[in-house]
């Protein structure tokens, strides 16, 4: 979009040399995309600890702790079983 502003000078400059950009137009536009980066975050952060997720710390530790621990358990078991399958059959003696 074409748009036709005035800029006070020493803002451009000082602009200008901020952004290392090569343009005004680069200059502006970098500008602006931190400014609405900057807003975007301001949102965000707005947001921390005015949400409530339902589950204090400890308690998520609890349930990552116990899925790992159901898991591990699960593989354990598949494990056992891969192997009793390639043992080679034990006869037992019967008389």
């Amino acid at each position: 979009m074409k748009t036709l502003i005035g800029i006070p000078d020493n803002l451009m400059h000082e602009l200008l040399k901020e952004t290392q950009a090569k343009t005004k137009k680069e200059a502006v536009v970098r500008a602006i995309e931190t400014y609405l980066n900057l807003k975007k975050r301001q949102r965000l952060a707005s947001l921390i600890g005015n949400y409530e997720f339902g589950y204090a710390a400890q308690e998520l530790d609890k349930i990552r702790a116990d899925r790992v621990e159901q898991l591990t358990s699960q593989l354990k078991a598949a494990v056992d079983c891969t192997r009793r399958k390639h043992e080679p059959n034990q006869r037992t003696n019967r008389s």
